[in-house]
């Protein structure tokens, strides 16, 4: 008849304070796996949308047995989990009959199996919240002991009753008060990083063990810190008397009450724990000399460049991309614009668009990229098809000359910086020049021709042609490459020009 008893005295612990902190914990990770499914389902139909409107993009070219390498690694990015996918080459029939099921697979299973972790930790928390930051702001503590009574009579020692357990002292109601303030800032943070893997569909096993760690974590480090520290107002002092006069009394908040700095602050280091740690490492490295220094000497000119530069992205854009992983123009220059059109609200045409932009911009800078957009060169396919283009006149090859052996304030303020002086050759020896002093140098020294029978402007031309194999021969370019090319091809000779253009073909 034992267990009867328990079972009575669990059920007399249920309350509000109960309930609603375990059907948040369990409702949390379950909606995000559902939520999971539906965004699989949702992107598999837009990439078979995709594969039939863009047929050249998705299915091998003409004696080819390859398909187009960013649309097949965006596809197997949503269907590697699912049956009999990686087996097999499933048609795009099948496929679409899965989506149409919207049937959980194995993986959500696993997924849900891996958050009982979170689970757990997400229940004790809101029940501290729950019961405790109501008691913390009057002196009245019933509802913080009588469900630390429950949890340790009729949960934690079976064979007790539901009203008996430990007293809490003040202290300790204070100490759970700022753990679950703490708790509560890792919980917002945690679904916010739940929100951003559903983005990208990133969401797996780790994402949850390591949430439940953030969490867990969170609230030691800030409880510990709270009971070395109840009141932050008095901090210097209490290092003074812990330094200077061991032993002597220390100023300690009043008995029931708990300091509005520390519920703010053990709220905002569970929500930014890591840029907190950061920032305490920061501040505190003077105090480290065994940590490895930065040398931040150049860190005024090689600021990272803002994805506002390219032309279509505003701040709420910008803030889209960075859910998706992509903080700068770098990021978007490398990023797969098939990938970023599905994980996006935004078309193939858009982002494409971008990635050329920013690609343009990596490779010559934003102050040579805003320039060459004056000169209505956009893309990096606009500078590629001005330059090696056959239709292409010498002319543009001595002006994007003139741009790319252009100085700037950067450039002049990293010479500044790192005293750089930069040696060149001529027929008098070797002597360090100045950067102007130096790009004029340069510019000289690629319209110098040494051979009778070619011009100075074929020299020119052939540097500048060089230039661009340089930078169109990088992996992110050539796949850039090879979706206009199929995309365009998919579209048909129709859209190449005019039917009044100059190279249009003759009407039959």
């Amino acid at each position: 008849m034992e267990i009867f008893s328990w079972i009575e005295a669990l059920g007399a612990g249920w309350s509000w304070q109960v309930v609603v902190p375990a059907l948040i914990a369990v409702l949390t990770p379950g909606i995000v796996i559902f939520a999971r499914n539906e965004v699989r389902c949702q992107r598999l139909a837009q990439i078979l949308y995709f594969s039939k409107v863009f047929p050249q993009a998705a299915q091998p070219n003409t004696g080819s047995s390859l398909a187009n390498p960013s649309f097949e690694f965006v596809k197997l990015k949503y269907t590697y989990d699912l049956p009999g996918v990686m087996a097999e080459n499933v048609e795009d029939e099948k496929l679409m009959s899965m989506v149409k099921r919207k049937s959980f697979g194995h993986s959500d299973r696993v997924l849900f199996y891996s958050s009982v972790g979170y689970m757990l930790v997400c229940f004790f928390g809101f029940s501290v919240v729950l019961a405790g930051v109501p008691s913390s702001f009057s002196s009245d503590h019933a509802p913080l002991q009588s469900w630390f009574a429950w949890l340790s009579s009729s949960v934690l020692i079976s064979g007790g009753s539901g009203g008996e357990g430990k007293a809490l002292t003040s202290e300790g109601i204070r100490s759970l008060t700022i753990a679950g303030m703490a708790f509560l800032g890792a919980y917002i943070a945690s679904v916010r990083q739940f929100v951003r893997s559903l983005l990208v569909f990133d969401l797996s096993t780790a994402t949850f063990v390591r949430q439940t760690m953030e969490i867990v974590s969170s609230m030691v480090l800030v409880t510990v810190l709270y009971r070395t520290f109840p009141d932050p107002g008095q901090v210097p002092a209490q290092l003074y008397e812990a330094l200077v006069q061991p032993g002597g009394p220390s100023a300690s908040p009043a008995e029931h009450d708990v300091s509005k700095i520390w519920i703010g602050l053990a709220l905002a280091f569970g929500v930014m724990q890591e840029s907190s740690l950061l920032f305490i490492l920061e501040k505190f490295k003077d105090f480290m000399p065994w940590l490895k220094r930065s040398d931040d000497r150049f860190m005024a000119v090689t600021s990272s460049t803002p994805l506002e530069v390219i032309d279509g992205i505003t701040f709420p854009i910008r803030y889209r991309l960075q859910e998706c992983g992509i903080d700068e123009v770098q990021n978007l220059a490398t990023y797969n614009p098939i990938m970023l059109h599905i994980e996006s609200p935004f078309g193939i045409y858009e982002t494409i668009d971008w990635v050329g932009q920013a690609q343009l911009c990596c490779v010559v800078g934003i102050e040579r990229f805003l320039l060459m957009r004056q000169l209505n060169l956009r893309t990096i396919f606009d500078l590629e098809r001005a330059v090696r283009s056959r239709h292409a006149p010498p002319e543009f090859d001595r002006i994007l000359a003139c741009v790319l052996f252009s100085t700037n304030e950067r450039l002049e303020q990293l010479t500044k910086l790192s005293g750089l002086k930069i040696s060149a050759r001529d027929g008098t020896g070797s002597k360090p020049l100045e950067l102007s002093a130096f790009l004029s140098w340069a510019y000289d020294q690629i319209g110098k021709n040494d051979i009778q029978d070619r011009s100075d402007e074929k020299r020119l031309s052939e540097f500048v042609e060089h230039f661009m194999r340089l930078i169109g021969d990088d992996l992110h370019v050539r796949r850039l490459r090879r979706i206009w090319c199929d995309i365009s091809e998919s579209l048909g000779s129709a859209g190449v020009c005019l039917p009044d253009d100059i190279d249009a073909p003759p009407a039959s």
